[in-house]
């Protein structure tokens, strides 16, 4: 992960790959990663951005998610109304 860098030093190019593990909060980053990050989120405008569109991404996955078996029938009737439309 992060080596042993002072908040200041930590560039965009650490912070992005770690973004989706600050967001979801995960476990593998020590509190000290985290707080490096979000230090760096607070002082970057691009990396802001990025951090903000993430969490849309993952807001809008969460509220569109299909459980399984369901992308399957919603296939099958979309098929069954291409049927009926081609008749």
């Amino acid at each position: 992960m992060v080596s042993n860098q002072t908040f200041s030093s930590l560039d965009c190019e650490e912070v992005r790959p770690l973004l989706a593990e600050y967001f979801e909060g995960a476990t593998s980053l020590s509190k000290s990663e985290r707080l490096a990050i979000g230090h760096h989120i607070r002082e970057c405008v691009e990396c802001q951005q990025e951090y903000q569109e993430e969490k849309e991404i993952v807001s809008f996955l969460r509220t569109h998610k299909e459980e399984p078996g369901q992308e399957l029938e919603r296939l099958k009737r979309e098929d069954e109304m291409d049927d009926l439309e081609g008749a």
